[in-house]
């Protein structure tokens, strides 16, 4: 299986009122394998199946920036 990384960045991600709330309900839906937040306060990584990630990411963009 080939993976690909999913990262999310920005300033201040911890401190961001509904950012993590939005990030993980929407990640709850879609099949992924770890999600590394915590190592850096700017970036929340996650793996995710490489013929899946596209959608992932269109997924998440909607629901942290539209």
């Amino acid at each position: 299986m080939i993976l690909a990384l999913v990262a999310i960045i920005g300033n201040h991600l911890h401190t961001q009122a509904g950012v993590a709330k939005r990030l993980f309900h929407t990640l709850e839906k879609l099949q992924h394998s770890l999600i590394s937040y915590g190592a850096s306060t700017n970036n929340v990584c996650t793996l995710v199946k490489n013929s899946e990630a596209d959608e992932i990411v269109r997924s998440l963009h909607a629901a942290l920036f539209e």
